[in-house]
């Protein structure tokens, strides 16, 4: 699996309101059985809010455009530098597929911060936060696999790095939906969060076409080199980078928008605030 490091702003002072606070005034009111909930949800949209702080959210969409197109210049760079890709069949819609995928991503971003979706500073703060943590996740994961002996390689470890990731963009939508300041949708803040999580690991994993290329020896091995009817074991491991590249990108765009509107759906069926002592 594959991932760049994203900043974002919190909001004013003025407009936050601490969990601790929370926390004293629920037990004023003698309703502290519903406090476990409602504690988790406060840490759930304060944690993003608590880690950088920017002037306004703006450099997310010239961060994100930056990798995109930083992105393509490495897929360009490495099938140049490797011309014998291009005499194996196929190899055309290998590199393609990652033009059209970070193509994609940067019209969402376009998207996501113009018209009257600008006005949604909040939400896509929150969703990058979550992003950022799922996107490190993935490098991690993506550490294990090329330096860590192929422990990232490990069907189980590989089920809960993605099953993990996976909630990651869930818990984006369900805090971008519960923040009152803003009224994006659930979806919006999922798929932002895959974008960003996405776009970290597509990055370290074409970074890695460049330093750390499976040796054609072990490639050889793969049952779907074995199948696919190429004799260049290298040209087919920066085939199969690629491949993956797109992969992510795409499940991000799709499954960050489901899981997100998963996420957006549960926060309008949990209550907001806690009901008040009668």
């Amino acid at each position: 699996m594959a991932i760049i490091v994203l900043f974002f702003t919190a909001k004013p002072p003025s407009a936050q309101r601490s969990w601790s606070a929370d926390f004293a005034d629920y037990a004023d009111k003698g309703i502290c059985e519903n406090l476990c909930p409602n504690l988790f949800i406060e840490l759930v949209t304060v944690f993003p809010k608590t880690l950088m702080k920017m002037p306004h959210w703006l450099p997310w969409r010239r961060a994100l455009l930056f990798g995109m197109a930083l992105n393509l210049c490495l897929v360009v760079i490495r099938v140049w530098l490797y011309r014998p890709l291009w005499a194996m069949p196929g190899a055309l819609q290998f590199v393609v597929e990652p033009i059209v995928g970070l193509t994609a991503c940067a019209l969402f971003v376009v998207a996501a911060t113009s018209g009257k979706r600008a006005k949604y500073p909040d939400a896509l703060r929150t969703a990058t936060a979550w992003g950022t943590a799922g996107g490190a996740l993935l490098v991690v994961h993506m550490a294990l696999e090329n330096f860590g002996r192929r422990i990232g390689e490990n069907v189980w470890i590989t089920l809960a790095f993605m099953f993990i990731t996976f909630l990651s963009w869930g818990v984006s939508g369900f805090a971008v939906a519960r923040n009152p300041a803003s009224t994006a949708p659930g979806w919006l803040g999922g798929c932002w969060s895959a974008v960003v999580c996405v776009l970290m690991a597509v990055t370290f994993g074409f970074a890695l076409m460049f330093f750390a290329v499976p040796s054609p020896d072990y490639v050889a091995t793969w049952p779907e080199f074995k199948h696919s009817g190429w004799n260049d074991a290298q040209a087919f491991a920066i085939a199969n980078s690629l491949d993956a590249g797109f992969t992510h990108l795409v499940t991000g765009l799709v499954l960050g928008s489901v899981f997100g509107a998963i996420g957006g759906g549960l926060a309008g069926l949990w209550p907001k605030h806690p009901p008040t002592a009668s």
